[in-house]
């Protein structure tokens, strides 16, 4: 199943990122890396990471990994200051995935799941890197018990 999903978002890819984009255009940009301008640059990339993931040994054991997790996230629980480019990014690519993916593609529930699964798991490992780096105070502080 994990090949097959890889192989609908491959085939959907142009639709993703036109709908992608309208979604991060839509969303004000919260500073100045956030400029949807700027993010469309990482979409080829981030694309080519998810369909990675999609293919990973490992992808047949998300649902236990990721047992308890919402298949969407928070930005509270990822950001603490809420600045993180990466999260109208993330969320929006997240909404164009459902978006594009609903009808055409013919996905089960489970299916559509696991997608989410995915976007979410690259999603956090992205704005957790990025957050590692941050500058502001609230990065230095613990972050409260998020259930991750």
């Amino acid at each position: 199943m994990v090949q097959v999903l890889h192989q609908v978002v491959r085939r959907h890819l142009p639709a993703l990122k036109a709908e992608w984009g309208r979604h991060l255009r839509d969303q004000p940009a919260t500073t100045a890396m956030a400029h949807p301008e700027i993010l469309a640059h990482l979409m080829d990339e981030t694309l080519r990471q998810f369909g990675a993931l999609l293919r990973a040994p490992s992808a047949a054991h998300w649902r236990v990994l990721q047992a308890g997790r919402e298949s969407t996230f928070q930005s509270h629980s990822l950001c603490r200051c809420g600045l993180n480019p990466l999260l109208a990014y993330f969320l929006t690519g997240g909404q164009a995935l459902d978006d594009t993916l609903a009808t055409p593609a013919g996905l089960s529930d489970a299916e559509r799941e696991r997608l989410r699964l995915a976007w979410h798991a690259l999603a956090q490992r992205e704005i957790d890197l990025l957050c590692a780096n941050c500058c502001r105070n609230c990065a230095l502080e613990p972050a409260a018990d998020t259930g991750r």
